[in-house]
């Protein structure tokens, strides 16, 4: 389904199954219009292309996703899973500001199969405003499980919320955050990568607010260089928790790499091990924050710990 304003306008999609060869739903602006999207209650499924592809990259307008609730997507065999690019999230378009869209609950693909979706999982590249989401469950293969940017690489113009899910990725990485102020519980996070595709198993950069897994989360990766590292935070204020048993197998580089980390990071569970790093288990460079580690660490390779102008809170 092609849904294009070339002059502007709103367009609604409601309680529909719809599949296609090529793009599921296609919804565009074009030259200087805007576009106001709906889209609930939907099952999307794509052969070729990408389930929900939503852009505003083509106008010099603005495209507001006014609604965005309780998504299924089965399958996605080439784009992908949900892919909205140069958007604003806007609830209420008469309201000044960009008011909170809420999503319920979204499932890309099948965490217990991630192979039904190829592509990224959720893609907000580019956004403006607050997406909250209930459930976010995404399975899928060669493109992060969750991938979020916002439109003005801050981290302050957009915020996405989450009470939980599951993130299966298979080739790429679970989680690709930066920047983006987040308010996001998962319940498990896995991904394991190999050589050719990206080296990192979660990967957040300039986050505020707050991450957690309450459940496992587990991170096999590998890759070219010295770039293979499991869990990597960067210029990060946002509280970082792993509550359940955190497993990280790397063939290069750190298992868990932190650079600049202002926030708490934590991993609570003694179920927690570092195997395998090819560079330290657990690598701390500057940053404020407090870093609490109850695993257990088995490196032969390299060394268990190193930090680096790391000064801890004042």
């Amino acid at each position: 389904m092609l849904a294009q304003a070339p002059h502007g306008g709103g367009i609604e999609i409601r309680g529909l199954e719809i599949s296609g060869a090529d793009n599921a739903v296609d919804a565009a602006a074009t030259g200087a219009f805007d576009l106001d999207l709906a889209v609930t209650d939907t099952v999307l499924s794509s052969t070729g292309g990408t389930s929900l592809a939503v852009s505003g990259a083509g106008t010099t307008g603005s495209v507001v996703v006014t609604e965005l609730t309780t998504h299924q997507v089965t399958s996605a065999t080439a784009g992908g899973g949900i892919v909205l690019t140069d958007v604003a999230f806007d609830a209420d378009l008469v309201t000044a500001g960009l008011q909170p869209v809420n999503a319920g609950d979204l499932t890309v693909g099948d965490p217990a199969s991630p192979g039904d979706v190829t592509g990224p999982g959720l893609r907000l590249d580019g956004v403006l405003g607050t997406l909250q989401v209930g459930t976010l469950d995404i399975g899928n293969t060669l493109g992060a499980g969750l991938f979020v940017r916002d439109a003005d690489a801050t981290g302050a113009s957009f915020t996405l919320a989450t009470t939980g899910g599951t993130i299966a990725t298979v080739g790429a990485p679970a989680v690709v955050v930066s920047p983006a102020t987040l308010a996001v519980v998962l319940d498990t996070v896995s991904s394991t990568t190999t050589t050719g595709g990206s080296p990192f198993g979660i990967d957040l950069g300039t986050v505020a607010g707050s991450f957690q897994v309450t459940g496992a989360t587990s991170i096999s990766a590998s890759g070219a260089g010295s770039l293979g590292a499991g869990i990597v935070a960067t210029d990060v204020t946002a509280t970082i928790t792993f509550s359940g048993p955190t497993a990280i197998s790397t063939t290069t580089g750190a298992g868990i790499a932190l650079t600049n980390v202002d926030g708490p990071f934590t991993v609570a569970s003694t179920a927690g091990i570092v195997t395998g790093a090819g560079g330290a288990a657990i690598d701390i460079d500057q940053g404020l924050g407090d870093v609490i580690y109850n695993g257990s660490i088995d490196n032969a390779a390299g060394r268990s710990v190193e930090i680096t102008n790391h000064e801890g809170p004042g």
